[in-house]
């Protein structure tokens, strides 16, 4: 099992060389399984060292390509590069591995998306996805429509049926950094144009151009200070 991250770009799978990993354990506090390359015909290491920054901590691991699978019985293999993990100061982490499903330029290790791939597998028809999730309230909805990812519009399609047709699209904004002044792509994010808490409305500064992270990597709601 690994993490899909919003909030990520990068591949990376925990493996049996990366010591701290084998205390990693997952919901039910039982040991995650860790990837042996030498078990996979398909693991070829190309051999570059590199170390990615998270929220959480860092990690290094040494670039591979293998062929992937996300659950065999919807999306068949298909090749893809990533790390394997060696080493990391991640005292706690609950799934074998992390799949970013951010945008390009927030890549630390720049390689073909994932989503990317499937694409061009012909595995999906475009690169679209859209998550379901649930809380404990909805367990009648959750029903009909299961928690999950879909990958391709038309199993989006598929999948919501005639509700295709009450989706609501908003624009993803592009963001500019201190080392990138140009507008881009990185995260998902969008305008926050109103938030309460309890029924109470807070009020945002007209000063601050309040835009905001949908990150699947993590269940904290966080707003600004200023907020």
């Amino acid at each position: 099992m690994i993490d899909l991250d919003t909030g990520s770009s990068d591949v990376f799978v925990a493996t049996t060389q990366c010591e701290l990993c084998t205390s990693w354990v997952d919901a039910n506090n039982n040991p995650i399984p860790l990837f042996s390359p030498s078990q996979s015909s398909s693991f070829v290491s190309t051999g570059q060292s590199i170390s990615i920054t998270y929220g959480s901590g860092d990690i290094t691991g040494v670039t591979a390509t293998d062929n992937l699978a996300l659950t065999t019985d919807s999306i068949s293999s298909f090749s893809q590069n990533f790390l394997t993990l060696t080493s990391t100061d991640i005292s706690s982490f609950s799934t074998s591995g992390l799949a970013g499903l951010g945008f390009p330029a927030l890549q630390q290790y720049p390689t073909k998306m994932l989503i990317q791939n499937l694409k061009e597998a012909a595995i999906i028809d475009n690169e679209m996805f859209m998550f379901n999730l649930h809380n404990s309230d909805y367990s009648q909805q959750s029903e009909v429509y299961p928690d999950g990812i879909i990958f391709g519009q038309s199993s989006i399609q598929q999948y919501l049926g005639d509700n295709w047709a009450n989706l609501n699209f908003i624009d993803v904004s592009k963001l500019e950094t201190a080392n990138n002044p140009t507008p881009t792509l990185y995260y998902w994010t969008t305008m926050l144009t109103n938030s309460s808490i309890a029924g109470n409305t807070l009020a945002t500064p007209s000063s601050m151009q309040a835009i905001t992270i949908v990150d699947t990597g993590t269940s904290i709601a966080m707003l600004h200070s200023d907020i």
